[in-house]
C-alpha cells in the first residue's frame, strides 16, 4: 500500500505523507493491540499490524472510489481514532 495523502484544514496542510503515517491516537493502538494480541505494550510488529488494519478501515470507510478529495468531517463520528481535529478537514489521496 503506497497511498500518499495530504490532509488540509482550509489551505493549511496539517499532514502530508504516506497514509500509514497518519496520526492515530496511541491509546487506540494499544486498545486494538490488546483486542488482537492480548498485548498492552505492543512491539513494533504489533503496532504496525494494528496501524495497517486501521488504515484499511479508514480507506473502507471513506470509500477508495472517491477521487482526490474527501471531507473527513463527514466521517467524524467514525474516525475518532485519528489524532487530528476533523473539523473543516479534507483528505486528498494521491494515486
Amino acid at each position: 500500500m503506497k497511498n500518499k495523502i495530504v490532509v488540509k484544514r482550509f489551505d493549511e496542510v496539517i499532514f502530508n505523507g504516506d497514509i500509514l503515517d497518519i496520526p492515530i491516537k496511541e491509546d487506540y493502538i494499544i486498545k486494538k493491540s490488546i483486542e488482537i494480541f492480548d498485548d498492552d505494550d505492543p512491539c513494533i510488529i504489533h503496532k504496525s499490524f494494528v496501524i495497517k488494519q486501521v488504515v484499511d478501515d479508514l480507506l473502507d470507510q471513506i470509500d477508495r472510489k472517491h477521487n482526490c478529495e474527501i471531507k473527513l468531517s463527514d466521517f467524524k463520528d467514525k474516525l475518532t481514532y485519528l489524532d487530528i481535529d476533523l473539523d473543516n478537514v479534507t483528505l486528498y489521496i494521491e494515486r
